[in-house]
């Protein structure tokens, strides 16, 4: 059992000598004072190791060097140190601003929550820019979806945690509220609603850096070990055994996409290892979920539409005949499909007059952006 009150901040790293300095220098100068860090150096050969030594200086500052396992096992081994109830990750090239930990422990704590998650900005190599997209139209999507009944249980849109607490909101001033865009409006979802969100890629990624989660729910969830995007086959699962989750509107944390970083969705193997969680992600949501089916089989989509942007570029034959078969089955669901997102539908329509022109198409799309992300 952890201390109630702390945050185990877990890094994983790996040969990030250039980026590390910055994103701990961000995690140190946090406005929140109960938390620790735990930096796993994975097995760094590039002075890594010694800037982890460096700030092992530090009280807050934990560090513990493993032999070269993958960013799986590492996070794993992070959970079984942490003194934490409450989990946070944050990649060693990201950094975070000065109040992430101290906004994620608020909406996780106001609002009784097993998971709060925020939003982001990601920068790319060019400098430029591009936050999460929250607009009003987004969030008012959701607030549709609450309305006409369709979550089984939800507590619905807020326009910040103090609404929340005081629960003054029905649904009916839900609806008419105004959400201004980029706001900081939060969403909170009771039992495990959130999961569907999730698949439908509306507000959630299946990423575990930007969040905060109670320590319990990694008893029985973690990370596969000797695979790749591993983060593809544990969020659906964390997301599924929570009670209840909060995603709030405000950019505390920076992902950074660089060329060299794992967060790139390329190479043939990652890209099998992509496919293999979708499928056993449509396996447990059919068995244990069938409500949110419709939402895995719209996340599959992504995720195909994703493999196939790099069709003839080392996807390998067989693996493009699986992403092809899938689109053109799921194609008509998609588009009969209310809930699903914009992309997937223009998706789904071209595929139905051509496959070969769908790929044609994801691959302009996809220059510099990962399609499942949306």
């Amino acid at each position: 059992m952890g201390d109630n009150n702390l945050i185990s901040v877990i890094i994983p790293v790996y040969q990030a000598k250039a980026n590390l300095e910055a994103c701990l220098a961000s995690v140190l100068a946090q406005d929140d004072k109960d938390y620790e860090v735990i930096l796993v150096d994975d097995g760094s050969t590039d002075g890594s190791s010694k800037i982890c030594d460096y700030y092992a200086a530090d009280s807050r500052v934990k560090v513990f060097h493993t032999k070269n396992s993958g960013a799986a096992a590492a996070r794993n081994f992070g959970v079984d140190k942490a003194s934490g109830d409450l989990i946070c990750f944050i990649d060693s090239d990201d950094t975070v601003t000065k109040d992430h930990i101290s906004y994620l422990r608020m909406l996780v704590n106001d609002t009784g929550s097993d998971i709060a998650v925020g939003s982001f900005e990601k920068i790319f190599e060019d400098k430029k820019i591009e936050g999460q997209k929250s607009t009003s139209d987004s969030i008012r999507g959701t607030m549709k979806d609450i309305v006409a009944g369709t979550k089984s249980v939800y507590s619905g849109v807020y326009s910040d945690v103090k609404k929340f607490a005081e629960k003054k909101l029905n649904k009916e001033d839900q609806e008419k509220e105004d959400i201004p865009e980029n706001s900081e409006a939060l969403i909170f979802y009771s039992g495990n609603t959130a999961l569907e969100d999730l698949l439908y890629q509306r507000h959630f990624m299946s990423v575990p850096w930007g969040m905060i989660s109670r320590r319990k729910l990694w008893d029985n969830v973690r990370f596969p070990e000797g695979t790749e995007a591993e983060d593809m086959g544990t969020i659906y699962r964390l997301f599924a055994a929570a009670d209840g989750i909060v995603w709030g509107g405000r950019k505390t944390y920076r992902y950074y996409q660089r060329s060299g970083s794992t967060m790139y969705f390329t190479g043939s193997t990652r890209n099998k290892a992509y496919y293999r969680h979708s499928r056993e992600m449509l396996i447990f949501i059919k068995e244990r979920y069938p409500r949110y089916y419709p939402a895995a089989l719209s996340r599959h989509f992504s995720t195909c539409c994703q493999i196939l942007s790099e069709a003839g570029s080392g996807i390998g034959k067989s693996l493009e005949m699986h992403v092809k078969k899938d689109i053109t089955l799921l194609a008509p669901k998609i588009l009969k499909d209310e809930r699903c997102r914009v992309q997937n539908k223009s998706a789904a329509s071209l595929a139905l007059v051509s496959v070969e022109a769908l790929a044609g198409s994801l691959k302009m799309y996809d220059k510099g952006k990962r399609w499942y992300l949306g």
